[in-house]
This record gives C-alpha cells, sequence and structure tokens, in this order.
C-alpha cells in the first residue's frame, strides 16, 4: 500500500521546483533523484543516491521540502535523508518497531 507521500511525490516536487524557482540543472541535480524510501509514523524517509550529497540537500532543500510535503498532503512531516549505506539500519529498526507495537498490543490487550 502507497502512502500519501510516496503517492503524491512527483506533484511535491513539481510543486517545489516552481514555488521555489529552481534551476533546471539544480532540480535535475539535487531533487529529481530522490526517492521516497519509507514513511515510518510521522517521518518521511528519501533516499538520496550519494552519501555525499545528503548535507548540500538537507541544508539547501530540508525546510522548502517539508513545506511541500505539508501543503500538499495536508500533513506534517519530518524528513530523513537516507543513502545505500542507511538502508539495512532503517529496516532493522523498521523490525524494531513492529516487534515493540506487538508487544504493546499484546499489553494492552
Amino acid at each position: 500500500m502507497m502512502n500519501i507521500v510516496e503517492e503524491k511525490w512527483t506533484e511535491i516536487i513539481q510543486k517545489l521546483r516552481f514555488e521555489y524557482c529552481l534551476s533546471n540543472i539544480s532540480y535535475e541535480t539535487w531533487i529529481l533523484p530522490l526517492k521516497v524510501y519509507d514513511v515510518i509514523d510521522n517521518t518521511v524517509f528519501l533516499s538520496v543516491n550519494l552519501k555525499a550529497s545528503v548535507e548540500h540537500i538537507k541544508n539547501k532543500y530540508l525546510l522548502p521540502l517539508r513545506v511541500c510535503i505539508a501543503e500538499v498532503t495536508g500533513t506534517e512531516f519530518d524528513i530523513k535523508f537516507i543513502s545505500e549505506n542507511d538502508y539495512s539500519e532503517l529496516d532493522e529498526m523498521k523490525k524494531e518497531i513492529k516487534q515493540l507495537k506487538k508487544e504493546l498490543y499484546a499489553l494492552q490487550g
């Protein structure tokens, strides 16, 4: 099942492009390669091709991305940028969260 951010990703980045007057080169270099890797609770994990790009993208585009995601989806999300090196760590965290939720439900039920 796709989440709302993934579903509306093209609309989100187009809004970013036009509202923040990004040049074609900036858009194609920094924004277009971003992919929604996952959404966990209220955090969007965006996949970045090169780990070296993470700081630049975070410094320059974090706030505009948060604004555009909130305006398009109607929900505010935190954003975390990850590279391929981070995938296994994130998958491990997802497993732990799933297990903790199961245990919490068992205690409540």
